[in-house]
């Protein structure tokens, strides 16, 4: 039984989501609504540097090392080192970092999954479509154990890397992510995880974990400002990936001669360079904090659980779902089919009837809840039972 004031705690966060008061908003997934403190983070950074004038040297010089701050606070909540985290615009971003700067031979594989997100997968065929290397896919089975299975059978003499989601954008199963890790170093290859819908569901150890790359951004259920986002690189993997793009901030040292070279910073800095929108990454850093505050075991207990009422109910009105039911492998993300009623027209009607923020998933057919720790019981019971109507036209 849930206690009252269990919800009443709950609760007490939606007034720093004004868009609560205006939708059942279940699409954190696609893009994580930031809550005002963040938002007037971001803003009064941005205020505050044009008003001191943002090409002073002292200022323009301030705030990048402002960003050192957040990255320090990023490398903390991951815990892993400052040194192995590049800041950048998104996942996309990061997971281009890896794959462009990892030199390749044509017989190399790579491994994705049957469910990756256009961040996952483009690249990938991009590369194979250009003869750089091959690309295997494995197919995410519904629990830890088939899908480590279905991993193991694509690995062969010639697998280079694994490249898959943490956490599937199509039916929210959450990959055993360790095991894959030791699974691929037993095999001589390396993992990279897009974590774009795992970090903030719940608590992640890089180090423990294992992982050699990993991409995340700031926007979804770290409910930082849109242009955020991260590249972890464990610290023996950095001298293997060279940038593929280069500028001022990112160079240990630089002969200007026709004989000249750029020699890039030995850490994750050699990836960033130019003139960015620092203030961004002042409205993650507060993002980061609003999220420790509450406790990621606390927000992971509390999606399950939303997930679990949306779950229910759905099966009740007769639907399917096809997101994970084992405890591990889920997530606040649940997808589900309704008979009959397209993905696109059905997140269309979604929104026009009843003011429901969800999101199509084509390739499975499907429609996806995102289930946040802002989300009340009464709303996802008020998804779920549009979803029915929808089935019954």
């Amino acid at each position: 039984m849930i206690s009252p004031s269990y919800e009443t705690k709950w609760q007490s966060y939606r007034s720093d989501f004004p868009v609560l008061s205006t939708c059942v908003y279940t699409n954190t997934g696609t893009l994580g609504p930031s809550p005002t403190p963040v938002t007037k983070a971001f803003i009064n950074s941005y205020l505050d540097w044009q008003a001191k004038g943002p090409g002073r040297p002292a200022v323009y010089r301030g705030m990048h090392a402002d960003t050192d701050i957040v990255r320090a606070h990023l490398a903390r909540f991951l815990n892993v080192t400052p040194g192995e985290i590049a800041l950048t615009a998104n996942s996309t971003d990061a997971i281009n970092i890896v794959a462009n700067g990892l030199s390749w031979q044509p017989d190399d594989e790579v491994i994705i999954s049957d469910q990756e997100h256009e961040a996952g997968l483009f690249i990938w065929l991009w590369l194979q479509q250009h003869g750089r290397l091959k690309v295997r896919i494995a197919k995410l089975g519904h629990d830890a154990r088939s899908t480590l299975n279905n991993i193991a059978a694509k690995i062969t003499p010639h697998t280079r890397l694994v490249a898959m989601s943490h956490v599937s954008c199509q039916n929210g199963m959450r990959v055993p992510a360790k095991e894959i890790c030791e699974l691929a170093h037993a095999a001589g290859a390396q993992v990279l995880f897009d974590g774009a819908q795992a970090t903030g569901q719940f608590p992640i150890d890089l180090r423990d974990m294992g992982v050699d790359y990993y991409a995340m951004n700031g926007h979804k259920w770290l409910l930082g400002p849109a242009g955020t986002g991260a590249l972890y690189i464990r610290s023996d993997r950095l001298p293997e990936v060279e940038p593929s793009w280069i500028g001022g901030w990112s160079e240990a040292e630089v002969r200007y001669a026709e004989d000249g070279y750029v020699r890039p910073l030995p850490d994750a800095h050699k990836f960033e360079y130019a003139t960015r929108n620092f203030s961004l990454f002042w409205g993650w850093d507060r993002a980061l904090t609003y999220l420790e505050d509450i406790g990621l075991d606390a927000i992971r207990d509390r999606e399950l659980y939303l997930a679990d009422i949306f779950i229910n109910e759905a099966r009740r009105g007769g639907l399917e779902v096809i997101s994970p039911l084992e405890e591990q492998s889920r997530t606040g993300l649940v997808s589900i089919k309704i008979p009959g009623v397209d993905p696109e027209q059905g997140v269309k009607t979604l929104w026009d009837r009843y003011q429901v923020v969800a999101r199509p998933v084509k390739e499975l057919a499907a429609i996806r809840f995102s289930a946040a720790f802002f989300n009340t019981p009464e709303e996802m019971v008020q998804a779920a039972r549009a979803a029915v109507a929808l089935a019954g036209g």
